[in-house]
């Protein structure tokens, strides 16, 4: 079975750009915890994470636990090696992706 946050996850550690945006929707939705909206669509998704991958030669995300729930997939995710100006070396959180015609179409980020 293809799960679409393994693949992002794997590509993520893996800095694979193309293979991360693949199992996301066209419009898909990335907010912070309060529903405040971060990125919007592919478009915007490619160039921030393409940033990410180029300058955080160590990025790595380690899900610490996982929870199912209809069509939301809940983490736990422990991030290190994060090289953001201004931003956390490393970062825990929760992560909530709700999956839309095999396809994650919102990723809430709680950290």
């Amino acid at each position: 079975m293809n799960d679409p946050v393994d693949q992002q996850l794997r590509a993520y550690n893996d800095r694979d750009l193309g293979a991360f945006m693949k199992p996301y929707g066209r419009g898909v939705r990335i907010e912070d915890g309060d529903g405040n909206l971060l990125l919007k669509g592919k478009t915007q998704m490619r160039p921030a994470y393409a940033e990410l991958f180029r300058d955080s030669p160590h990025l790595h995300c380690r899900v610490c636990s996982r929870i199912e729930v209809g069509d939301w997939v809940f983490t736990e995710e422990q991030v290190t090696g994060m090289r953001v100006p201004g931003g956390p070396h490393e970062m825990h959180a929760m992560v909530a992706y709700r999956i839309k015609k095999g396809k994650i179409a919102l990723v809430r980020l709680f950290v």
